[in-house]
């Protein structure tokens, strides 16, 4: 059985793979946050599922791509990262989901602005 995988296809390591992984905890996270919105506030919910789906598909996307190419996808998934965070601030701050859930996604979305902007950056 041949074990080589050729450079186009091999899973990517390092950095965007962990930025990877924490952007689909993120959305997951957030999926499960914001379905307990009330319909008032369903603009807040669409637009932080949407966001992280962002990160997520950017960050794969990136990864796919070289220099500069890559580095504009990734800083787009800073972007998106970012304004996740400001969605979720609101609905945390205006007690609309609860609290220790709502600041424990909030921490893994501050983990992931964090990792896309090291990632963007760089553009590795």
């Amino acid at each position: 059985m041949n074990t080589n995988v050729p450079n186009q296809t091999r899973p990517q390591t390092g950095r965007g793979l962990v930025a990877l992984q924490v952007a689909q905890d993120a959305a997951v996270g957030t999926i499960t946050l914001m379905q307990t919105l009330p319909p008032a506030l369903r603009s807040y919910q669409d637009q932080a599922i949407r966001s992280t789906g962002s990160v997520v598909l950017n960050l794969a996307e990136g990864a796919g791509r070289r220099g500069r190419d890559r580095a504009r996808f990734w800083q787009v998934a800073f972007g998106s990262a970012k304004e996740a965070q400001a969605a979720v601030q609101v609905v945390v701050r205006a007690g609309q989901v609860d609290k220790a859930a709502g600041e424990a996604l909030l921490r893994i979305l501050d983990r992931l602005a964090a990792l896309t902007w090291g990632l963007s950056s760089t553009g590795r």
